[in-house]
């Protein structure tokens, strides 16, 4: 930026440069013409010579370095355009208006190239250098006297110039620094174009360092109002990205109890300032607070290890990417929470309530991603009827609770089980393979030495390649009801 702005000031010294060449081109060309003057007519050589030195110094003034030399090395011209005045004076005279013509367009050239106060600085020079020539004979006292009120004329016509430039670009660079402070914005915004909270955050982050700030954080408030969590941090220490801050710490807990944005301007000696983050060398910090629904769930931070102060348009920078900040994070919040609660109905739509375990829907998806070497067991509770019939059905329920349970606590990494419909149940085992004999074998064993009021017959087929899954589940029914017909509380595997 600093480099930017420095080509720009050189690039307004050479224009200032380019100026007065035209000014001297524009003195050439009268001495040039004034060979065509009726009377007095000046010697040629002399007017050839004052044109050649016009155009001279106009080509030097033109193809100068105005941009590699100090600012008051334009401050040439002045003397040097009076001299020329004087000298044009002299050898071919000058009429009276455009004498004061010339001191006035110096006084506009002044006011465009240099500073305010400089027509002030120089008002000595200038009205030494029109009252000079006005001294020599051939000028009347009417002429001599117009110093009286042309000088201050010049005086106020630069100042005024000067000021005209100093205002336009003092605009100029308004408008420059809030179309940069919009570009950012914009570019912020897009970045935050997402239901993701975290690149929401870091988006911020982002344009926060674009803004010229050397570092950045946000914090994001419990829900007591006790704590702080810095959620994610740009170029400040290491301690302070530690996970969880009392509400105390630093300037978060106040932006957070005044609801409105603090600047401070010298962060070193402020009794806010935090130890680790002042180590580092900040000298200005400023926080902003962010807003979901009327309540403040977050602070901006935003700091500078430089003393340049927080201007009031890093002010509203920072307040409307906390704004941003804020819409995009409600957005993402209400995202995840829909997506939450759409997972969460999508896995009740999956579960059989009394149980726990997955309903005929789950079973269902899970056959269709059955694999060769998965095995599927069926199992049905011997005689469960006696049980709803001796004790009811709030005793048959508990039942099932249990065995839903049980069954989840015997499920491997992989493995799914699900209530197949009343006292029946199903479970895939995933790549067991000629090992589910001894696996289902193991389940009616658990279940006995959990000393249950019913045990368990268990069906058990092994899915194979080229056939489907409904095939292997009629196999394994089928081997549930030779277990069921042959004693009970067994298992048996169907035949490939």
């Amino acid at each position: 930026m600093m480099t930017r702005m420095t080509r720009t000031l050189g690039d307004e010294r050479k224009t200032a440069g380019s100026r007065a060449a035209v000014l001297f081109l524009v003195a050439g060309f009268l001495c040039a013409l004034s060979l065509f003057k009726p009377d007095p007519k000046p010697s040629l050589p002399i007017a050839i010579g004052l044109a050649v030195a016009a155009f001279a110094v106009a080509a030097a003034l033109h193809f100068s370095p105005w941009d590699r030399w100090h600012p008051r090395a334009l401050l040439i011209v002045a003397p040097v355009a009076y001299l020329f005045i004087y000298v044009f004076d002299v050898f071919i005279g000058t009429n009276p208006y455009a004498y004061s013509i010339s001191f006035i367009l110096i006084s506009i050239w002044i006011g465009l190239a240099q500073p305010q106060y400089t027509s002030i600085v120089l008002s000595p020079l200038t009205a030494a250098a029109y009252l000079l020539p006005l001294l020599r004979p051939g000028h009347s006292s009417d002429e001599l006297n117009s110093v009286w009120f042309m000088a201050p004329i010049c005086v106020v016509i630069g100042e005024i110039v000067a000021r005209a430039v100093t205002e336009f670009n003092r605009s100029r660079t308004e408008l420059n620094t809030r179309a940069k402070m919009l570009s950012i914005l914009m570019r912020g915004a897009r970045s935050m174009n997402t239901l993701d909270a975290d690149k929401v955050l870091e988006g911020s982050m982002d344009s926060l360092i674009e803004l010229g700030f050397d570092g950045a954080a946000f914090n994001l408030i419990s829900e007591d109002g006790q704590t702080f969590r810095t959620f994610t941090t740009r170029n400040l220490p290491a301690d302070y990205e530690q996970p969880l801050h009392p509400l105390t710490y630093g300037i978060t807990g106040i932006v957070y109890s005044n609801l409105e944005p603090m600047i401070i301007d010298d962060y070193p000696n402020h009794p806010t300032a935090v130890p680790a983050i002042k180590g580092a060398g900040y000298q200005v910090f400023a926080g902003v607070p962010v807003w979901a629904e009327d309540k403040v769930i977050g602070v901006l931070l935003a700091g500078r290890k430089n003393k340049k102060r927080i201007s009031s348009h890093d002010r509203e920078a920072l307040e409307r990417l906390a704004a941003q900040a804020s819409g995009a994070l409600v957005n993402a919040r209400r995202f995840e929470n829909e997506r939450r609660t759409a997972q969460q109905h999508a896995e009740s739509s999956m579960r059989d309530p009394l149980t726990g375990l997955g309903n005929r829907r789950q079973i269902d998806a899970t056959l269709a991603k059955l694999f060769p070497n998965d095995a599927v067991l069926m199992i049905d509770l011997d005689r469960f009827k006696s049980v709803n019939d001796t004790d009811g059905h709030a005793a048959g329920d508990a039942l099932l609770a249990k065995l839903g349970g049980f069954l989840k606590s015997q499920m491997r990494e992989g493995d799914s089980a699900g209530r197949y419909g009343g006292e029946e149940f199903l479970i895939v085992l995933k790549a067991i393979g000629d090992d589910a004999l001894s696996a289902a074998e193991r389940i009616a064993q658990a279940w006995r030495d959990s000393k249950p009021r019913t045990t368990m017959s268990i069906g058990v087929a092994v899915h194979r390649f080229g056939v489907t899954a409904e095939d292997t589940v009629k196999r394994a029914d089928t081997a549930l009801y030779e277990a069921k017909h042959t004693g009970r509380d067994r298992v048996c595997e169907a035949k490939d």
